[in-house]
């Protein structure tokens, strides 16, 4: 007869998996990524003060990247310090580099961004581990020669490159500069040269990117941001210095992660203790660039300079991506067709993509919120059809064919997609100079925004368009602000005033 009780040495039952947030204690609300991500194939658990070292990848020493002390035998170090970001295919910390004295002890060596890439071979069995980092290093690689300054790229820089072995699978660790995101920037009030300014440095990326045959596939907001030089310095300083840059942001906000069931040991593996909610250095960008331009600096001097990152989606021109991933506030009108019309789950994403996804990215910087704000993938082909101004026959073919079947009735001429444009710029025009600013961006965008891929302007076009020739060098990213506080205040005192309960105040001048 079989007893009804577990006997002492029974094989455990294993544990149930994580299927939905209920089967955790607490919930992030959005605020961290998924964790439910933290799985083999996902995301690698990762702990504040956690050292990730490039001891434990079999990197390619050819590949090793750029930095000197990237190329010696010496395992390089970097210690988590704090989370910038997520996304659904990556996580990004704050860390320290760490640098071995001539004392054997190791200390601080400046600031960079971790990206950990989640595990290869669940999302994308046939795409090498360094895929990513291969990608970087095809469009950074004229600006490696002596022709170039990295100052020049407006393509994030790639400091390091490894894999590294945990319990959900192998990951790509990318070690770059510190960004601040540009959606974060453009919460706050900004000028009319600031936004040309971005825009310009914008413009500059995509050509650099499609020079070097690399398109990104995924050119949204989210995926463009401004260097921080504070933070980005190859060797100690006493602005960096680690107490102070921690002391000054808010502390780490946690969430525990405890399931409600007891996890057998090789799946709990899978989950760090606590996700940890990203910090910003916004407002420390805002200090910074009101004392520079206090202290009388020529405009943009020392401020940053745009960066274009997350090369996850990018590919070589004329090959197709290995998944298609693309924000519906910049996905193109010929990538909508074959996703909504022609059921093709990966698409060809060609130059001219990114052409419309700089397009509606100038938009957003300029205007402040995004062209297609509040509407879905399946809505978008009404709305691209109205802004282009042509009448059914000038259509292109494809488009032409799917209008009569389209199963609403849409008004596609001249007068609607002037009338589409007069709303938009209006909406462009409190972040213009003037009246004949606001019309020179339109134009510009609506030479941009075709629904033709052929048509598009390629980046070195548009930079030479007559918008940005238009106040050049009036202001820039270094616009003037005016700060209340000390005149003898450093760019470090953003880094300190906390510490000393000083109270600072920023204003922003158009």
């Amino acid at each position: 007869m079989t007893s009804p009780h577990p006997q002492p040495n029974a094989e455990p039952q294993p544990s149930p998996l994580l299927t939905s947030p209920a089967d955790l204690y607490y919930e992030t609300y959005e605020l961290t990524e998924d964790i439910l991500g933290y799985a083999p194939g996902g995301y690698h658990p990762v702990v504040i003060g956690d050292i990730i070292s490039s001891s434990s990848s079999r990197d390619d020493p050819s590949k090793v990247d750029v930095e000197s002390e990237s190329k010696s035998k010496e395992p390089r170090r970097y210690r988590i310090m704090h989370k910038l970001g997520w996304g659904a295919y990556a996580t990004v910390w704050l860390a320290e580099r760490l640098r071995r004295g001539d004392d054997g002890v190791e200390a601080h060596a400046g600031w960079v961004a971790l990206k950990i890439n989640v595990a290869v071979g669940e999302h994308w069995p046939d795409r090498p581990v360094d895929y990513e980092s291969a990608m970087l290093r095809a469009v950074q690689a004229p600006f490696r020669s002596k022709n170039f300054e990295d100052s020049e790229s407006n393509v994030v820089k790639l400091e390091d490159a490894f894999t590294i072995h945990g319990p959900n699978g192998t990951h790509e660790v990318l070690v770059c500069e510190v960004v601040v995101p540009m959606g974060e920037l453009l919460r706050y009030e900004r000028s009319p040269g600031w936004k040309k300014a971005a825009a310009r440095g914008l413009v500059r990326g995509v050509a650099q990117m499609h020079r070097a045959g690399v398109v990104h596939g995924d050119l949204h907001i989210g995926n463009i941001a401004l260097s921080f030089p504070p933070l980005s310095s190859p060797s100690p300083s006493p602005a960096l210095d680690p107490e102070d840059v921690l002391t000054s942001l808010p502390h780490h906000e946690m969430t525990l992660v405890l399931p409600r069931l007891p996890m057998a040991p090789h799946r709990a593996a899978s989950l760090p203790p606590y996700v940890v909610a990203p910090v910003s250095f916004v407002a420390h960008y805002n200090y910074d660039a009101a004392w520079r331009a206090e202290r009388g600096e020529e405009e943009g001097e020392g401020e940053g300079e745009v960066r274009i990152v997350d090369f996850g989606t990018a590919h070589y021109a004329g090959t197709l991506p290995s998944h298609f991933v693309c924000s519906k506030q910049s996905i193109s009108p010929e990538a909508v067709f074959a996703l909504r019309m022609q059921k093709i789950d990966n698409p060809p994403v060609e130059p001219p993509a990114d052409i419309w996804g700089l397009g509606t990215a100038i938009y957003q910087i300029v205007a402040g919120y995004a062209l297609f704000d509040d509407v879905d993938i399946p809505s978008l082909p009404f709305y691209m059809l109205q802004m282009a101004g042509r009448s059914p026959s000038l259509l292109p073919p494809y488009w032409a064919a799917w209008l009569p079947r389209a199963g609403y009735p849409i008004d596609v001429s001249e007068e609607s997609a002037e009338r589409w444009w007069a709303e938009r710029r209006e909406n462009l025009r409190g972040g213009c100079r003037d009246d004949e600013d606001a019309e020179a961006l339109v134009r510009l965008l609506r030479r941009v925004l075709v629904l033709e891929p052929g048509e598009r302007p390629s980046a070195e076009e548009v930079l030479e368009d007559e918008w940005f020739k238009m106040g050049e060098g009036e202001v820039g990213l270094g616009e003037r602000r005016r700060r209340v506080g000390s005149a003898g205040a450093g760019p470090d005192m953003w880094f300190r005033h906390k510490l000393y309960g000083t109270s600072w105040q920023t204003s922003f001048a158009s």
